[in-house]
């Protein structure tokens, strides 16, 4: 360091003073500055494990929210797809009791049907039905049933041969039913008005009831009065089996 000779003592002094002051000044700043680096990181230390902490939580909290949305999801929709077949399956059972209304409503239908149509039919063994009929008819119409009695049919046309030159066979476990075809002849007298009448009522009581043969004589000695032969056609079945099937269904409807 060079000294200017002609500076006087006291402010060589002074100079001096000034010097060791401010290396004093700059360490004391930097010892300060290292005091409050020191200060700031202590502060910071105690917050740095609940920051941590909380980043943990919140990443867990998501983590967790995300899992639980997905299967909220996931399930709400098992649950809609749930109802969904269960509406399916509601409509389909309604649709599937009113179509077995309406077979039920059919059948009854057609068993009335059947009955009706069965009806027409005499029973193969006992012709009073057809014998009173025409008892009732005649004694609406003023005629007397002079004679009534079952005769005996002209023997049915010949079966026909099948491929192999021989008749059709029909077992007893054969489902086609046998119709019998019957005769009846009818002797009536009465008024002729009345007597057309009766056979009008007849046909319509009798659907399945053909005549045959008829001839109508007059007597001189009764005014009025005609005698009337009838030969009438009718068929009957057995109707056994057929009453088991209908009975056999009611208890079954029931």
């Amino acid at each position: 360091m060079a000294i200017d000779l002609n500076q006087d003592m006291g402010a060589l002094i002074k100079s001096l003073m000034g010097k060791n002051n401010g290396s004093s000044n700059d360490g004391a700043a930097a010892s300060a500055n290292a005091s409050n680096g020191g200060s700031l990181a202590d502060k910071i230390m105690p917050f740095r494990n609940a920051i941590i902490i909380f980043i943990i939580i919140i990443g867990s909290s998501i983590a967790y929210y995300k899992l639980h949305y997905t299967k909220m999801v996931q399930t709400n929709a098992d649950k809609a797809e749930e109802i969904e077949r269960l509406n399916k399956l509601k409509t389909d059972t309604a649709n599937l009791e009113k179509q077995i209304a309406d077979m039920r409503n059919d059948l009854s239908a057609s068993k009335e049907e059947y009955l009706e149509s069965l009806s027409h039919f005499g029973n193969s063994e006992d012709l009073g039905e057809l014998y009173q009929s025409i008892s009732i008819l005649a004694e609406k119409y003023g005629l007397k049933v002079l004679n009534i009695k079952e005769t005996t049919p002209p023997p049915p046309p010949a079966e026909p041969l099948n491929s192999k030159g021989a008749k059709p066979a029909f077992g007893k476990n054969s489902n086609v039913t046998e119709v019998k075809e019957i005769q009846v002849k009818v002797e009536l007298r009465g008024s002729y008005v009345e007597y057309i009448r009766f056979k009008e009522d007849l046909a319509v009581e009798e659907m399945l009831l053909k005549i045959n043969e008829e001839t109508v004589n007059v007597k001189k000695d009764e005014i009025g009065k005609v005698y009337s032969q009838l030969t009438l056609t009718t068929y009957a079945i057995d109707k056994e089996p057929f009453k088991k099937v209908i009975a056999t269904d009611d208890n079954g409807d029931k």
